[in-house]
């Protein structure tokens, strides 16, 4: 069944990966509520401001960053002024 697929999708990408020396990793979560939702975010959030710095790149300055922040800004002086 979709279970046995799905299964077998992943265990074929995992090898696929292994065999050319790429970077995974699979998260096993016994438990899914809030919490435990909450923690997977933050845990990858915080991984992709790692692998920003190892890569050289300041994670919190970029332009792109900043045009988020003026959009953002924007918005919440727009809907402040309603």
């Amino acid at each position: 069944g979709l279970p046995d697929v799905m299964n077998a999708s992943r265990q074929g990408t995992e090898k696929a990966y292994r065999e050319v020396a790429r970077p995974t990793a699979s998260i096993s979560m016994p438990t899914i509520n809030e919490h435990t939702l909450g923690q997977l975010l933050q845990m990858l959030m915080l991984s992709t401001v790692v692998e920003a710095k190892l890569r050289g790149i300041n994670p919190y300055s970029l332009p792109s960053a900043r045009e988020y922040q003026r959009h953002m800004w924007d918005e919440l002086n727009r809907t402040d002024e309603q």
